[in-house]
């Protein structure tokens, strides 16, 4: 795998972990239809499939994307709207804790600015509530990067599955976020698993043996190791 450079990922040398406003920014480009990916409205029609929003009729159009929107009570990380007066409101948490009333400001905010309707996204790592009790109140729906952002930006790979600049990038966001989420070692898992079922017999050996198999290990390798 190191060999033939599946190792490599821009994001991870770049440091992009648990930086809420760099991750922000990333999706942010991606929902952008003027955005430098040239896909137009594909992207962010895709986001609302996979957001568990399709109840909200947001129209597609006059969209645009906004990060970092500064409002009276405060940041609003990502702000999608369109020219209906209606707006798509995106909480990014990774690691950071919530602000007192923080989607409840926002909800005000947003009671005054989008006449027409608004959703509230409260997105973080496992896809959990907020933990302020004010912020509980109001009406917003969980999403999180490893369901729902990453079920995103398999379908956005999809579409741009003939334009390698994107899919290539979009394949590594992929599997940064997978790492961050720890769903690269749940995958692994999951393959030993079905490995380990198909030579039933095999497995049951290995099992049967595991204490002489564990003594092996350590007198082999371990005790080498730390000679």
């Amino acid at each position: 795998r190191y060999l033939r450079g599946e190792s490599f990922n821009i994001f991870e040398v770049c440091g992009v972990n648990h930086y809420e406003v760099t991750h922000s920014a990333i999706i942010a480009e991606l929902l952008n239809p003027q955005g430098t990916h040239g896909q137009g409205l594909a992207f962010v029609q895709e986001f609302i499939e996979s957001s568990n929003i399709q109840d909200f009729n947001f129209e597609l159009v006059g969209v645009g994307v906004t990060t970092e929107l500064v409002t009276p009570d405060g940041r609003i990380d990502i702000v999608i709207s369109n020219s209906k007066q209606q707006a798509i409101i995106i909480e990014n948490k990774i690691y950071a804790s919530d602000q007192w009333k923080q989607l409840k400001r926002y909800d005000n905010y947003a009671k005054a600015k989008y006449t027409n309707g608004y959703k509230i996204l409260y997105l973080t790592l496992n896809g959990h509530d907020p933990n302020d009790e004010e912020s509980q109140k109001v009406e917003y729906t969980t999403i999180s990067y490893k369901h729902h952002i990453v079920d995103w930006l398999v379908r956005c790979k999809h579409l741009a599955i003939d334009k390698p600049m994107i899919r290539e990038t979009l394949k590594q966001y992929i599997q940064h976020i997978k790492k961050l989420t720890n769903t690269i070692d749940m995958e692994n898992n999951n393959s030993i698993i079905k490995l380990l079922i198909s030579h039933p017999q095999e497995t049951l050996k290995i099992l049967n043996s595991q204490n002489e198999l564990e003594e092996y290990i350590v007198k082999e390798y371990l005790f080498h190791a730390l000679r």
